[in-house]
């Protein structure tokens, strides 16, 4: 019965996990509240399940008579494999970063991949390609690899796009609205916050200019589209 019983708990969790997330990200559309969920919602899982084993393990070595030295066994391995890999990327993150100047915007090379620095996290170190494309390298990936910094191409040069479009939203929300979805795109450098100017030539019209630092100069058409697309249908 006690089998049973850990069995259909099981079942149960898997589905309440699995019905969140997907309740979540059906009803939740801003892009920055979805980033943050997948982020720690795995981590919420993995806590949820190491709390259920434990407990079953409890609940299976009570009803069986185990000895009790069997599980702070358990327990020690499982905290000890935990903490080596939440911590093993730390450690080597401490020693990439004397060893070597990181700093978002300058641009390095690994064996694999290039790219422009847009953020040094205590545990990965996050790439921006020439096509956009957001690459998250742990540090133990970079740790005795050759790590190159190429000489300077002209990147990380700044823009000045110009918009005039019509909203009914009040100026606050518009500028709100627009430096978010400016954040949003890869190839912006968002340790350099953007510059937004605007101006009103008459209700409901908007003039907006706005000054941002990216990763490659040919980026200038796509951005302004992507903003006037924007505007249109959210703003």
């Amino acid at each position: 019965m006690i089998f049973l019983k850990v069995t259909a708990l099981a079942i149960a969790l898997i589905i309440v996990l699995r019905s969140i997330q997907k309740f979540y990200l059906k009803m939740v559309t801003s892009s920055v509240y979805r980033r943050i969920f997948l982020r720690w919602f795995p981590v919420l899982e993995l806590v949820m399940w190491v709390g259920f084993v434990y407990w079953a393990v409890l609940t299976l070595t009570d009803s069986s008579g185990f000895p009790v030295y069997l599980i702070a066994g358990l327990s020690l391995v499982m905290l000890a494999l935990t903490g080596w890999y939440l911590l093993r990327d730390v450690f080597a993150g401490f020693i990439l970063r004397s060893e070597n100047h990181l700093e978002n915007g300058i641009r390095y090379r690994t064996e694999d991949t290039e790219g422009v620095i847009s953020h040094i996290g205590y545990r990965s170190l996050e790439l921006i390609t020439d096509d956009g494309e957001v690459i998250k390298l742990p540090y133990t990936m970079i740790v005795g690899r050759r790590l190159v910094r190429p000489p300077e191409r002209g990147q990380n040069s700044i823009q000045l796009i110009e918009l005039v479009f019509r909203s009914n939203l009040q100026p606050d929300e518009v500028r709100q609205r627009m430096l978010n979805r400016v954040l949003e795109m890869p190839w912006v450098l968002s340790s350099y916050p953007p510059g937004i100017k605007m101006s009103i030539p008459a209700i409901g019209h908007y003039h907006v200019e706005i000054t941002l630092r990216v990763i490659s100069e040919d980026t200038g058409l796509k951005t302004k589209a992507q903003l006037y697309e924007f505007a249109d249908q959210q703003l």
